[in-house]
């Protein structure tokens, strides 16, 4: 997976960035990153959260199914949740 710009390939996303790159809302990619949904870290003597480049990448390795199908946090999406609390979503 590419992101859309390669030219700029901070080691720690923002939350808009994120947004982006996924083709959700900021509102999403925030609520994912203070849900836990996402993987964060805090920036110390801040008040700024990141999601690191690598931690995203492996995320959505972790939440994408061969079958043309992507698991979707439960909170994001309607339909009755698996196991794990996800939705299956059929890609459009």
């Amino acid at each position: 997976m590419r992101f859309e710009n390669e030219s700029h390939r901070g080691l720690l996303l923002r939350g808009g960035e994120i947004a982006r790159e996924l083709g959700i809302s900021r509102a999403l990619a925030y609520r994912w990153m203070a849900t836990g949904v996402l993987p964060v870290v805090r920036v110390p003597g801040s008040k700024a959260v990141r999601v690191p480049r690598e931690a995203l990448m492996e995320w959505i390795q972790n939440h994408t199914q061969q079958e043309g199908k992507t698991l979707v946090p439960e909170e994001s999406r309607g339909g009755a949740p698996d196991a794990a609390g996800s939705v299956a979503v059929e890609r459009v």
